[in-house]
């Protein structure tokens, strides 16, 4: 059910002259944002009426379908087969879908401590069924709202559909800056100048080891509100309008209305920008330099895809099943009041999203803490040198700390 997500309502796109007679590509990827954007608003604005926000997706749902079987003779009245060229620019844009979705075969959660707080606010939505009211300065909910519906759709763990939803967003930035691309050039030009700025940079790419998979969410909902924003200047459009302002509401729900989340979204901006322009520069060089030019700019671009991306995604998660068994095993055997004390550079941080219980030290600021613990978690695997309690020096102290859990270099300790 959760693929439904991505589809409703934005397929209703079908019945508006704003947007049905676009290329299938152009169609499909404002189909996707406006479906993405209606679910990260939405949720907002029902929370007053305390209406589940699993039955509000369904719902959503079954009224698109409906509508969509009642007006099916508009719809084939207005829709045309794509060309050959269109079709072979889809198939281009899902091997560009295929290479960022490829850590969810290789990863159980995404990577990034950020990573592990997105997936905590969305275990609260689930928990809660509907968006929570959460305290000033909180994290933005706009990414944790879309992987708490998918897990509530789909009945997939928090960190699986978070870890789906990271990879989608980076291959939706690159959809997204080829519709903002199409208001200025041809369609291969613009493709391939996303694409380019996109592989060819290690901000974005990197972005995935580092938890900031919202930052290229967000990018790709404000790219769409500005190419709807730009189309508006030549003509006033009721649907366009209404669809630039839900996705760059959706856009600021996302990354929130912070200045150093906002300038950090600036700077990948730029580093798109002035590898856009590059490749741009190169279709307009003769043919035969043109072709030497793309070759050379796809090979770099796919070692820049496996080092930045696709193995600093890997590398830079820590949990591993034998993290995830700690964790089944904390959730079988301790009360919901258990508290740990975590090490910020393993699979500590991922406890209360996987689990459901407190750590101490979310932020990677363990002297600030005033929670009390009385359980230590030992992570199978450092991804960064942040790692203040190991196992020889609990060892040292059999009076202080006893171990309770152990597998495959998991460990529980109790703080006796």
């Amino acid at each position: 059910m959760h693929i439904f997500l991505f589809f409703m309502p934005g397929i209703l796109l079908l019945f508006s002259e704003a947007f049905n007679r676009r290329s299938l590509t152009e169609f499909l990827v404002c189909v996707v944002g406006s479906s993405l954007s209606f679910f990260i608003v939405f949720p907002w604005l029902i929370r007053p009426l305390n209406i589940s926000l699993l039955g509000f997706a369904y719902a959503v749902f079954i009224i698109s379908a409906v509508i969509l079987v009642a007006g099916r003779k508009k719809i084939w009245s207005v829709t045309s087969m794509p060309d050959k060229n269109e079709l072979i620019l889809l198939g281009v844009l899902l091997i560009v879908l295929v290479l960022r979705m490829m850590p969810v075969f290789f990863q159980i959660a995404p990577a990034g401590v950020d990573m592990s707080v997105h997936s905590y606010i969305a275990r609260l939505i689930c928990d809660n069924d509907g968006v929570l009211g959460l305290p000033s300065g909180a994290h933005p909910t706009g990414f944790p709202a879309l992987s708490a519906i998918m897990s509530l759709l789909g009945g997939s763990p928090v960190y699986r559909s978070s870890l789906f939803m990271s990879c989608l967003a980076y291959a939706l930035m690159t959809f997204g800056l080829y519709v903002f691309l199409l208001r200025f050039f041809e369609r291969n030009a613009a493709a391939a100048a996303a694409i380019a700025a996109t592989f060819l940079t290690i901000n974005p790419q990197w972005m995935i080891g580092q938890g900031s998979s919202p930052t290229a969410l967000a990018l790709f909902l404000f790219l769409l509100a500005l190419s709807l924003a730009i189309e508006l200047k030549e003509g006033f459009s009721w649907p366009k309008a209404t669809f630039a302002l839900l996705a760059l509401a959706a856009a600021m729900i996302t990354q929130g209305i912070n200045i150093p989340r906002i300038a950090g979204a600036g700077s990948v901006l730029y580093d798109l920008a002035a590898v856009a322009l590059m490749i741009l520069a190169v279709f307009a060089s003769p043919a035969a330099a043109k072709k030497k030019l793309i070759a050379v700019f796809t090979a770099i671009g796919f070692l820049f895809y496996c080092v930045f991306y696709l193995y600093n995604s890997i590398l830079m998660c820590p949990v591993t099943q034998a993290d995830i068994d700690a964790f089944r095993w904390i959730d079988q055997t301790m009360g919901m009041k258990a508290v740990f004390i975590n090490n910020y550079g393993d699979a500590g941080p991922w406890i209360p999203a996987i689990t459901g219980r407190a750590i101490t030290d979310p932020s990677g600021e363990a002297g600030l803490s005033r929670i009390k613990a009385n359980y230590i978690y030992l992570g199978s695997k450092a991804v960064n040198n942040d790692i203040e309690f190991k196992k020889e020096d609990l060892q040292k102290n059999p009076w202080k700390y006893k171990l309770v859990y152990i597998n495959d270099g998991a460990q529980v300790w109790k703080i006796l």
